[in-house]
């Protein structure tokens, strides 16, 4: 026979818990807070570039057609619209 004791047992660690329910539902607020503006801002700007509302032709003489702007350059102009030849003509800038 030996005098030898066992170890004294270790005591039991708590078991590690998960966050907080709270925790979860604040933080899941804040990716949402950011995420839904900027998924609804690229998907408007992608509405806005690729659907054409307005399809059509006008038919006139092209009086004026310039390139404008100082940082964004666009090309600009005016038609003069004539319904009937000699009467006043109805001036279109685009």
């Amino acid at each position: 026979m030996s005098d030898e004791t066992p170890p004294p047992a270790e005591a039991p660690t708590p078991a590690p818990r998960g966050t907080p329910k709270w925790v979860r539902i604040l933080r899941l607020t804040g990716i949402g807070a950011v995420v839904v503006p900027i998924l609804a801002l690229v998907l408007w700007t992608w509405l806005a570039l690729h659907w054409s509302y307005s399809e059509g032709e006008r038919s006139g003489i092209l009086q004026k057609f310039s390139r404008k702007g100082w940082l964004c350059k666009t090309w600009e102009g005016e038609l003069q619209i004539s319904t009937i030849p000699g009467s006043a003509p109805i001036l279109w800038d685009f």
